[in-house]
């Protein structure tokens, strides 16, 4: 436990450290929240003989979604100092599980054909995030608001270097516009001026900014969590650190070097 407390303070410092580094980088973000029905859990009883926990990854994904939302509006924060960024994620994280124990506490187990069983009222709060869990979500989101910029850049370049998502249309996919792959490679003063393009996308596309959340969280797990916890053995993270919400043609891309 002690060890994961470690982990989360070097996911927290190299975080500020990211934001600090990038500040000088155009700023272009997503939302999403079509994760919420997956969020909410569902009591299954089958699941729960095979103690097969919760995913994590909705409350992650959707308090990422808000953070790109709020980036898309233009909202103060993003321009603020690291520790204020810092703050709001942390809000974020706190908000996304508060969500979730909330939606738990309103449901009933069901059976495998949806009806609810007799007296089963209550009896899901097994599936309650527990405090590693919780601080495991806190960490990602964490890690992920504070590199937005970074992680977005490398996301554009992934999909660019990939280029079937482009010649196939699948860019959607990816959360990426056309014209962030188109200028990439351009100046800053290009790339401003499509930003306001993806912006506008991402304030009205759900489905855009939950693939852009998703690919942004599978690019962080893959490049920022998972060597660190390579570097020390005595770190077990609750899910093992699976990346098993992005479909298999998306993560090939997303792990590419």
């Amino acid at each position: 436990m002690k060890t994961l407390f470690l982990f989360l303070g070097t996911c927290a410092v190299t975080s500020v450290k990211a934001w600090s580094s990038s500040r000088s980088f155009d700023q272009t973000f997503t939302n999403t929240h079509l994760y919420s029905a997956l969020d909410a859990g569902s009591g299954d009883v089958l699941r729960k003989s095979n103690g097969i926990r919760p995913s994590l990854h909705p409350m992650a994904i959707n308090a990422l979604s808000d953070a790109l939302l709020a980036k898309s509006r233009g909202e103060s924060v993003f321009e603020s100092e690291p520790v204020e960024v810092a703050l709001y994620a942390g809000k974020l994280a706190a908000d996304a599980i508060a969500k979730k124990e909330r939606a738990l506490s309103e449901l009933r187990d069901v059976n495998l054909s949806g009806s609810v069983l007799d007296g089963a009222v209550g009896e899901n709060k097994w599936e309650l995030p527990t405090m590693l869990e919780k601080q495991v979500v806190s960490g990602r989101i964490l890690g992920v608001v504070m590199r937005l910029e970074e992680l977005e850049k490398n996301l554009v370049k992934k999909v660019k270097d990939a280029k079937w998502p482009m010649k196939y249309g699948a860019m959607d996919s990816f959360g990426v516009l056309k014209c962030e792959v188109e200028t990439c490679d351009a100046s800053e003063e290009n790339e401003r001026e499509s930003g306001g393009d993806v912006n506008d996308r991402v304030k009205i596309d759900p489905l855009f900014r939950m693939s852009r959340a998703e690919c942004l969280l599978a690019i962080f797990m893959n490049e920022i969590e998972r060597p660190q916890i390579e570097q020390s053995s005595d770190i077990v993270l609750p899910d093992e650190g699976k990346i098993d919400f992005i479909d298999a043609d998306r993560l090939e891309v997303l792990v590419s070097d």
